[in-house]
C-alpha cells in the first residue's frame, strides 16, 4: 500500500492538469489522489496560466489536444517566472511539464526538443508509470 503524506492537501505533491477533456481529467485525478498527489483540474491552457500565476504546483500535466493555446506556447509561458507584482524575472519556472496525448498525431505539431518536457505519454499509458514518473521529478 502507498505510504500517504500527511492529512493536510499542503502535504501533497500539488499537480495542476490542463485538460478540456473531462474524461482524462477523471482518469487522471482520481488515480493520482491516491498516490499521495493533490490533483487540481482547469480545462484550457488560459485557465491554467492564470491558476499558475497564483499558485505553485510541483508538476503540470498537459493534454496535447489544448484548442485554446498551442501546448508549446503554455509551457514556454508557464516556465516563466513573476515576482509578486506580476512583473516577469529573467529566471524560469523548475515545475515539472509533462506532456498527454490521446494519439502520437497530437504531438506533430510541436518540436519535444525545443519544449523539453520532463515527460511525455501517450495513450494508452499505465498510471503506474506516471505516477513513479512523477515521483521522480
Amino acid at each position: 500500500m502507498t505510504e500517504r503524506p500527511g492529512q493536510n492537501a499542503s502535504d501533497y505533491p500539488e499537480v495542476l492538469i490542463v485538460s478540456s477533456d473531462l474524461g482524462l481529467t477523471r482518469f487522471l485525478s482520481e488515480g493520482l489522489l491516491p498516490e499521495g498527489f493533490w490533483p487540481s483540474a482547469v480545462r484550457s491552457g488560459l485557465q491554467a496560466l492564470e491558476v499558475f500565476r497564483l499558485r505553485t504546483f510541483d508538476a503540470v500535466l498537459i493534454d496535447a489536444a489544448l484548442s485554446d493555446l498551442p501546448v508549446d506556447a503554455l509551457v514556454e509561458r508557464l516556465r516563466e517566472t513573476h515576482d509578486e507584482s506580476g512583473e516577469e524575472v529573467r529566471h524560469t519556472s523548475t515545475t515539472s511539464m509533462v506532456i498527454i496525448a490521446g494519439i502520437p498525431q497530437e504531438l506533430e505539431p510541436y518540436d519535444l526538443e525545443i519544449i523539453a518536457p520532463d515527460a511525455v505519454f501517450v495513450a494508452p499509458f499505465d498510471l503506474e508509470e506516471l505516477v513513479d514518473r512523477l515521483k521522480q521529478v
